[in-house]
């Protein structure tokens, strides 16, 4: 069985021939986070502040510190507009 990652190359090169400018679009875009100030903001295994936000399905408060009491935590952040 072909490895994870020669998989990916392989649907890399399908998606480049298949869809050239929006391959070229997502180049830019990833080429202008890298160099906002918005990329020197966290890295992987960085610890994240103390924050509170809203929990997407209940609205509820929700701290980092009581959710980490449970065990690790992912954290993503989207930029885009929606």
């Amino acid at each position: 069985m072909p490895s994870l990652e020669s998989q990916l190359a392989k649907m890399r090169e399908a998606s480049a021939k298949q869809f050239p400018p929006l391959i070229e679009l997502n180049r830019r875009m990833v080429a202008d986070l890298e160099s906002s100030v918005i990329a020197d903001a966290l890295d992987i295994g960085d610890e994240a502040p103390e924050f509170e936000l809203a929990d997407a399905a209940t609205d509820a408060k929700v701290k980092l510190s009581a959710i980490l009491a449970e065990g690790p935590v992912v954290l993503a952040f989207y930029r885009g507009h929606w």
